[in-house]
């Protein structure tokens, strides 16, 4: 899904857009003839316009907010001063013809404190509420039965689906035109008879009603309760904005040549966008430093190694992860595929976030400080469950684009996990035996040589025993937890190390055998993940990873102990990542990576 695409609709901004038979001689700023300048000092008035809509919920978002917020509010002006409204934000119902006024007189203020508040300063919003909202139509009042949110921009005091687009738009900075040409966004269409804009808005409401949550409509009472929080109604502006044209285009198609009043909004073939509503922070951004300045890797020092790779993630609504790009080489990994696939691509979900594989190679420097560009790309295909990977540099010397240079396809069993993947040369077969989100067992075939990972012990779920303390609660690396498993070439005292302190879930450590030049090596990664009180509502955020030399241990390591910092001697690579909400990722993912 492309971020905020040009979307091909109209912007009217304080003017009328255009001239033609669609346009409307109505003020531009919505206020009927009953204008701003003609109301009383104490009152704010408008309409609600789906159809009209009658016992909606109306307030002046004067924090800015996008939600109602009871008194006292506290606001501060430009000037440094502060005002309190006891009252709160100024709130109505609408009644006939969708009409509300507001009382503002909590907005005048006493001259010597601070200049009155002016309510056209501030955004108006509006709520249909189900079961009690109505829509005036030609055949008499229809109750709603979803709920949906609306706004406008500051000034404009008709609150419909077109002022709502246009202030989502604005919001994020995007630029609307096209097909809504010579059409007043911000009018009462109504009013001026104006089909084509009323059909168009009904479209819109259709849209906006589809994609808010029936539990959070189901939850409103008189409109003020916070049903959804700030991040879900930025993922709802988002997803609009990034829709409306192709709504625009289904009213369109159905019209082809006939009257908009013919439309049959119920009939339409709307967009069904699945949005991940709670919002998760998700891994946008990795640095790789695995570049050895001193003679190459490993280094024995943390100075010693430079950045040789970025990078960057790109998610759809759902927080489904649909491309990796990388300035410099990547490497991907199937185990880290098949992560990913069995959590529906979802990277929220699989409790440690990350693409931990990185590429050794030392020609990743010189491509990374080649340009600023992308040189390595995976695409991601959930629905088809395959992953293509390109590359123009000289770690795979051959060029972006065509056929892709290498093509993961994996296969699923009746549990939705995966039973095989391959990259085309080598089979990995995973071993769900105690397994966890992080880690789990598998087979590994490469020309009939079997690489074999088992695991023994139980994964640490909420019941698994946490080893005996005390523990410093200051410590962020504390094993609590183990499962022995065993790995081609490894230790047999070899443990996967956890941190299961409270809502911790961390896969501290584990090693593992990989083929490098020179022969086999053993390595291990190991994982410092974000404090919880950064992010109290999930785990497993990596926020650095070492990759060294594995020391095999002559004797069982201990459960309990303290394992402090990561490793600083033969390195391999440092992995720092970084972290984004949803919402503001998907509001920010028109900006190129790197």
């Amino acid at each position: 899904m492309t971020r905020h695409s040009a979307v091909t609709l109209a912007f009217a901004a304080l003017a009328l857009s255009g001239c033609g038979e669609e346009s409307t001689e109505l003020p531009v700023d919505g206020r009927d003839i009953d204008g701003a300048s003609l109301q009383a000092p104490a009152s704010y008035s408008g309409r609600v316009i789906d159809g009209y809509l009658r016992n909606a919920r109306v307030w002046l978002d004067v924090d800015g907010d996008y939600q109602y917020t009871p008194g006292p509010l506290t606001v501060e002006l430009g000037s440094g001063i502060s005002v309190t409204l006891p009252n709160g934000e100024p709130t109505a119902m609408s009644g006939e013809g969708g009409q509300f006024t507001l009382d503002t007189s909590e907005l005048s203020r006493n001259a010597e404190e601070a200049a009155d508040l002016d309510p056209r300063d501030y955004a108006l919003i509006a709520i249909a509420i189900p079961g009690t909202t109505e829509e005036e139509t030609r055949s008499g009042n229809l109750v709603l039965n979803r709920g949906y949110r609306m706004s406008a921009p500051a000034g404009v005091t008709n609150i419909t689906p077109l002022t709502t687009l246009q202030r989502a738009a604005g919001d994020l900075g995007q630029d609307l035109r096209g097909s809504l040409a010579n059409i007043n966004l911000q009018a009462d269409y109504i009013l001026a008879g104006n089909e084509r804009a009323h059909t168009y808005a009904r479209a819109l409401a259709r849209f906006m009603a589809l994609h808010f949550p029936e539990q959070a409509g189901n939850e409103l009472g008189d409109g003020t309760e916070t049903v959804l929080s700030g991040g879900a109604l930025n993922l709802l502006r988002i997803v609009l904005v990034d829709n409306a044209a192709a709504v625009v285009d289904a009213v369109d198609e159905f019209v082809a040549g006939g009257a908009y009043t013919n439309v049959s909004i119920d009939e339409l073939a709307l967009p069904q966008v699945r949005i991940d509503l709670d919002d998760p922070v998700l891994l946008t951004r990795q640095v790789v430093r695995a570049h050895g300045s001193d003679g190459g890797i490993p280094a024995s020092r943390p100075s010693a190694i430079a950045e040789s790779a970025e990078l960057e993630f790109r998610y759809n609504p759902a927080g489904q992860l649909q491309e990796v790009m990388a300035n410099g080489c990547m490497e991907p990994d199937m185990k880290d595929l098949v992560r990913l696939a069995n959590a529906g691509g979802m990277m929220a979900a699989t409790n440690m976030q990350g693409m931990v594989s990185v590429s050794l190679s030392q020609a990743s420097r010189d491509e990374y400080t080649d340009e600023d560009e992308i040189d390595e790309r995976l695409v991601l295909d959930w629905a088809e469950n395959s992953a293509r990977f390109h590359s123009s540099t000289a770690c795979l010397q051959k060029a972006t684009g065509g056929d892709p240079e290498r093509e993961y396809t994996w296969t699923l069993n009746d549990a939705g996990q995966v039973s095989a993947i391959t990259d085309g040369q080598s089979v990995l077969r995973p071993d769900y035996t105690n397994a966890s989100q992080a880690f789990f067992g598998y087979t590994l075939e490469k020309n009939s040589v079997i690489q074999e990972v088992t695991i023994s012990d139980p994964p640490p779920d909420d019941s698994a025993p946490v080893c005996d303390g005390p523990y410093d609660p200051e410590d962020p690396r504390v094993v609590s937890y183990q499962q022995s498993y065993s790995f081609g070439g490894g230790s047999p005292y070899a443990e996967l190390d956890w941190d299961i302190r409270g809502q911790r879930r961390n896969l501290l450590s584990y090693g593992f055998s990989v083929e490098l030049e020179g022969g086999s090596n053993l390595l291990e990664w190991e994982f410092l993940y974000q404090a919880p009180e950064t992010t109290p509502d999930q785990v497993g955020l990596v926020e650095t990873a070492t990759l060294s030399e594995y020391n095999v241990p002559q004797t069982p390591q201990t459960c309990g102990r303290e394992v402090g910092t990561l490793a600083s001697t033969g390195l391999y690579a440092i992995v720092t990542s970084e972290y984004s909400k949803l919402s503001d990722y998907l509001a920010q993912a028109d900006s190129q990576p790197f």
